[in-house]
């Protein structure tokens, strides 16, 4: 992995996802499994959580200032990317 993909954040041994360390013997709140009753939707909570690790990582690593502009690219881009997806 290049260093530019690598996260800043710390490996959360609770959780397993990236993000600022916790304090000694503080409980991780991401820890539990989203309890969203409705099945019939994917679990994408802790994708969306990732993602947003990423996003805030890269944008402070990159130095983006106009957020609109970056946020409606990635809009578009996941739409490309959903509109050809194929299993």
């Amino acid at each position: 992995m290049s260093d530019e993909l690598k996260p800043t954040s710390p490996l959360c041994s609770q959780c397993g996802m990236y993000h600022p360390k916790l304090e000694d013997g503080q409980e991780c709140p991401m820890k539990h499994k989203n309890t969203d009753t409705d099945e019939s939707k994917p679990d994408i909570g802790n994708f969306l959580v990732t993602m947003r690790t990423i996003l805030l990582n890269n944008i402070e690593k990159k130095k983006i200032n106009d957020i609109d502009k970056f946020k409606n690219q990635i809009i578009v881009q996941l739409n490309k990317i959903i509109e050809n997806y194929k299993e």
